[in-house]
């Protein structure tokens, strides 16, 4: 059997092409965008804060959470260990208390538990950052051990 270049004498053949497209994509037109707006946030938007945790702290997280669900009547499905962090961390920002104790911050590839946080206190949170030159992650996590043991004293 012959090849195909043989067929048509060395040559390529010329194709109509009929597509709206065209084939030499470097040197097509640039077509002006017009600027697009820059998309709004949401008012209320919350701010997410990872918190790490040591194995003792996520059992006592596990330990007040379902404590929390079960005397909880109606939408248990609501309590999860992340709105059971952000109670925690909000319930300590607002005793307004000077200062917390320092604890060891635990690695950053340990588990992580989440708040999220309502603007109003993610500033609160912003001011310990500032008192203490650490960052939210940090500040939250020294917020919230004091939160989880004062709520775990209670669970005893």
């Amino acid at each position: 059997m012959e090849s195909p270049r043989i067929l048509f004498n060395n040559k390529k053949a010329n194709k109509k092409n009929d597509s709206i497209i065209t084939t030499n994509v470097r040197n097509t037109p640039q077509i002006p965008q017009p600027p697009r707006n820059q998309r709004r946030s949401r008012s209320d938007k919350k701010h997410d804060i990872k918190i790490n945790l040591t194995l003792p702290q996520r059992q006592l997280l596990k330990r007040i959470t379902k404590r929390m669900k079960d005397n909880e009547i109606k939408d248990q499905e609501a309590i999860t260990s992340t709105y059971v962090c952000t109670q925690l961390l909000k319930k300590a920002l607002l005793l307004e208390k000077g200062d917390f104790p320092k604890v060891q911050y635990p690695k950053s590839d340990s588990k992580k538990g989440r708040a999220k946080l309502e603007e109003r206190y993610y500033n609160m949170l912003f001011e310990f950052t500032v008192k203490w030159d650490c960052s939210y992650a940090k500040a939250a996590h020294r917020i919230f051990v004091y939160a989880l043991e004062v709520e775990g004293r209670e669970l005893r």
